[in-house]
């Protein structure tokens, strides 16, 4: 791995885009673009992502954003915490201050967080 991709990893933190794979609640292994939510630094080096899909949006949950040209949806309501090198390439993502705000505002909606 490269040793600038290495770096990105080791401090991957809120609001970036990467391309990563891990096994969902129901077993079955996604590789595919997600968000991290968290700089979450524990001794189990885990992180907080949330899904991506290229898939059309599926809920009122799902929100789109660009990445690599391409509009894909950040889905609030798939929440999941994975090991920090299980991240496999950062992803240049546009993210306007309006779309983050969305997609905080959807996260707390999706898990009933009180504002």
């Amino acid at each position: 791995m490269q040793k600038k991709v290495q770096e990105a990893i080791k401090n991957a933190e809120h609001g970036e885009f990467f391309w990563a794979k891990w096994t969902t609640g129901d077993g079955f292994l996604r590789d595919s673009p997600c968000l991290v939510l968290s700089k979450h630094r524990d001794v189990h080096d885990e992180i907080i992502i949330l899904k991506c899909t290229s898939q059309n949006a599926k809920s009122n949950f799902d929100v789109p954003v660009t990445i690599k040209n391409r509009t894909v949806y950040v889905r609030t309501n798939k929440i999941y915490t994975i090991q920090r090198d299980q991240l496999t390439n950062p992803l240049k993502g546009n993210f306007s201050p309006a779309g983050y705000t969305t997609v905080i505002e959807k996260v707390k909606e999706a898990q009933n967080i009180e504002q």
